[in-house]
């Protein structure tokens, strides 16, 4: 009984403790994939990597150089949607949210303006100014939640626009190249190794 105890907390610390073991193992995993050119092992790899989310320093620097050498392109982890991308899909991601802060700023520094000038007015314009605030601050939490939707699906159509280009010019490269939403595709990002 005390052996199954002791078994059984060792199983636990090794798969707990931040899954530190089994990330180990998967980044050790993923290094014999490269020596031996295995990307078909590299996939399940990926696939794994998928689930850490919090990784950090050597190990983050790890699961982005497994995703690299798997799809043959330079890959990054996009920490606000805690997703693995090709780096010119991060990099397309990362100037749409650019854009979308610097219109909140202009639509925040418009607001402070309409209040400012609200103030001016009188001492009894006070309630309207606080439902003002109230309300600016309603639009623009829910125009930031659009917009983070809005880059969601359009990283998550990059990523499949990807793989589903990729594949397909894997398995037939002229095909792929008469596709038209391929090819724009390629025309942007490059044909794929």
């Amino acid at each position: 009984m005390i052996f199954r105890s002791g078994l059984l907390a060792v199983l636990v610390l090794a798969v707990s403790g931040n899954g530190t073991a089994l990330q180990a193992s998967i980044f050790d995993e993923c290094s014999e994939a490269k020596l031996t050119d295995n990307k078909k092992l590299g996939l399940e790899i990926t696939e794994k990597l998928k689930r850490f989310t919090t990784l950090n320093g050597t190990t983050l620097n790890s699961a982005i150089d497994c995703f690299s050498w798997v799809y043959g392109e330079p890959f990054v982890f996009e920490p606000i949607s805690k997703m693995y991308l090709p780096k010119d899909s991060a990099d397309a991601v990362i100037a749409i949210r650019k854009d979308a802060l610097k219109k909140a700023a202009i639509v925040e520094a418009e607001e402070e303006a309409l209040l400012a000038e609200k103030n001016a007015v009188s001492a009894r314009d006070e309630a309207e100014r606080k439902l003002a605030l109230e309300e600016a601050r309603v639009k623009r939490e829910r125009e930031t939640r659009e917009q983070q939707k809005i880059e969601q699906r359009h990283q998550t159509v990059l990523v499949a626009t990807y793989k589903a280009c990729g594949a397909l010019f894997q398995r037939n490269p002229n095909e792929a190249l008469l596709n038209q939403i391929c090819h724009e595709f390629f025309m942007e990002t490059g044909l794929p190794d």
